[in-house]
């Protein structure tokens, strides 16, 4: 079979890394005491302005300039000054700084003993975190840390968050409030922490827990807190939150840090890099937090290689056609420990379905222009598209390049749909007429915010010959506008129907596939049709049920690749255990008395 290898959404594999203690490795692993004379530029550094030309406002309609002048060291604090003075075209002055390029961690226990102006209403200090690589792509996809914010008309009140979802204005958060039991945080210091753990946060004023957050509630969403992430702080003068200065504000005022640290586990943290890449990819990427003084020794499956690093807190792997366990052992003077992560490799298949509106998809949707919806009855099943329920999309006549937009992680070569090693083929049914184009963008979701090419990887384009009908089309290479975005740094996907036009027209789409086009057959036969039953819960930890199947139906559970793993009769009401399956993307297949096969994928995670 010619060589084909899948693409996979890295939310499938998320939170797939699991400690192996010897001894707890529970340990301070960076501070700033504020001893010193002047900020310590090693640790920190400035952001200076008022967000413009590109974030005008900081994103938030904040009122004040930010400058280095704003900033104190002395007497063994940090002091953020923020003063009534006009500078820059704002009102306003203040002071942000943040650790971005100097240091970053994933997983820990972050705290700062800091003490609030009381300067009242329109003051927002906040001591936060943001994703170091933006690897999900731009605020919110990557995620955002709340640790401690504060709004000056409640002095009494602190105020912990996570930021997720979709692109701005879709963008969702969930947060929590805890008002002290006398006084106000103007008053003295108090300790503000969060505990970061695998999937989840937990957030802490002067000891007390007062909010938690994980995965499950964040779901359908992905939980984007699963690497590297910078510290801030500042102190920002109106905005959304707060809302501006009035008459009873009082100003100057200052933002005080007594100390900011940061603990961390080294058995809950985390081998940073990809959860799924493409069989043979050369010198993948794994890094874990560097330990003071710790010798480091790396270990993967049979089949793959350590290219270089294997003795430092990074190592390049090779991959060949199969995945497996990388685990880093670190010995530190003080404590030692393991680490391992499950990685996913998939053998050669004839495709691998992206978006399937009857089961979990494997990309996700981040945004569009036009009004999309999901999992929508099928207009017209056939023997092209049985699906009971499909995608909608109506695109938005004002929006000449109108775009759906998905983002797509752990695409290590996308090189090969440049070359037509692989293509993109999807069902399309609409109401437009024949010959009317659709076109599929490959980005990079950081780098496309700059002017045209800037981002912009490759694009594909087809064009229908029916109309009110279903089509299987498939898309061909034609343009790669900017040679600069590396084949593993694409991390959105666009659906652009009648791109460069104003027409209103109505698209239902089902089956994103990317396809090997020389595969002459899938590696398991017979006839797969649309299932009526359904898998709960999905995903899953390892113990699930079907719902709607016959009794002792024929199930089979089957690997990414199509291969049987496991075959059973399934007894309606009992339960399926596959705890001691690897976490990732599975499908589950249910065979009828006449011989028709029904699947549908399952996630297992840790």
């Amino acid at each position: 079979m010619p060589y084909f290898t899948r693409f996979i959404a890295l939310l499938v594999f998320l939170g797939s890394t699991a400690g192996l203690a010897h001894a707890q490795c529970y340990r301070l692993v960076w501070a700033d005491e504020f001893d010193g004379s002047s900020l310590d530029e090693d640790k920190w550094s400035y952001q200076i302005g008022n967000g413009c030309p590109s974030l005008c406002g900081w994103g938030n309609n904040e009122l004040q300039y930010y400058r280095e002048e704003n900033v104190e060291v002395s007497g063994g604090t940090l002091k953020i000054h923020v003063r009534d003075e006009t500078f820059g075209g704002s009102d306003y002055t203040s002071a942000r700084i943040r650790t971005k390029d100097k240091a970053a961690w994933t997983y820990g226990r972050f705290e700062a003993r800091m003490k609030m102006p009381s300067g009242g209403q329109g003051y927002w200090p906040a001591f936060w975190m943001l994703s170091e690589e933006d690897h999900y792509g731009t605020w919110p996809l990557s995620g955002e840390i709340d640790i401690m914010e504060m709004v000056g008309q409640t002095p009494n009140k602190v105020t912990g968050t996570v930021h997720y979802g979709p692109l701005s204005p879709n963008n969702r958060w969930l947060g929590d409030n805890y008002f002290l039991p006398s006084g106000s945080l103007d008053d003295g210091f108090h300790l503000y922490a969060i505990e970061w753990e695998e999937d989840e946060i937990r957030w802490y004023l002067d000891g007390v827990l007062y909010a938690t957050r994980n995965a499950s509630e964040l779901y359908p969403d992905p939980w984007r807190f699963d690497r590297d992430f910078h510290l801030l702080l500042n102190c920002a003068v109106g905005g959304w939150f707060p809302g501006p200065p009035d008459g009873s504000t009082s100003f100057p005022d200052t933002l005080e840090v007594d100390y900011v640290r940061i603990f961390q586990d080294v058995d809950k943290t985390a081998i940073s890099g990809r959860g799924s890449v493409l069989a043979q990819t050369d010198a993948e990427p794994y890094y874990v937090q560097s330990v003071d003084g710790a010798t480091y020794s790396w270990s993967v499956p049979a089949g793959a290689s350590v290219a270089s690093g294997g003795a430092s807190p990074e190592a390049n792997i090779n991959w060949g056609s199969g995945g497996g366990t990388v685990t880093v052992s670190i010995d530190a003077p003080t404590c030692s420990t393991s680490i391992s992560r499950e990685i996913q490799v998939l053998d050669p298949d004839c495709a691998e379905t992206l978006i399937d509106h009857e089961n979990t998809p494997l990309i996700f949707p981040i945004g569009s222009d036009g009004t999309y919806l999901a999992n929508e009855p099928n207009p017209d099943s056939d023997t092209v598209n049985a699906s009971a329920t499909v995608g909608r999309y109506a695109r938005n006549g004002s929006v000449s390049f109108d775009a759906l937009r998905y983002v797509v992680d752990a695409l290590s070569d996308a090189g090969k749909l440049e070359t037509g090693e692989l293509v993109f083929e999807m069902d399309v049914y609409s109401i437009a007429p024949p010959g009317t184009r659709i076109s599929l963008n490959l980005e990079n979701t950081a780098e496309s915010f700059g002017p045209y090419p800037n981002g912009r990887h490759s694009f594909y384009g087809t064009v229908t010959s029916v109309q009110n009908a279903w089509e299987r089309v498939r898309f061909t290479h034609e343009g790669s506008p900017d040679p600069t975005v590396g084949n593993g740094e694409v991390n959105q996907l666009l659906l652009l129907f009648q791109p460069g036009s104003s027409a209103n027209d109505v698209f239902w789409f089902d089956n994103l596939a990317v396809v090997d086009p020389a595969c002459a057959a899938s590696p398991i036969g017979g006839q797969v049709v649309a299932p009526q039953w359904r898998i709960y819960p999905n995903p899953s930890r390892g113990m699930l049920r079907l719902e709607g199947t016959t009794p002792n139906a024929l199930t089979r559970v089957l690997d990414a690749a199509g291969r049987v793993l496991r075959q059973l009769r399934y007894t309606a009401g009992s339960a399926i255990d596959l705890r001691s399956f690897p976490a990732g993307h599975y499908l589950i297949e249910v065979e009828t008395e006449t011989g028709l096969r029904q699947r549908q994928s399952l996630i297992l995670v840790d």
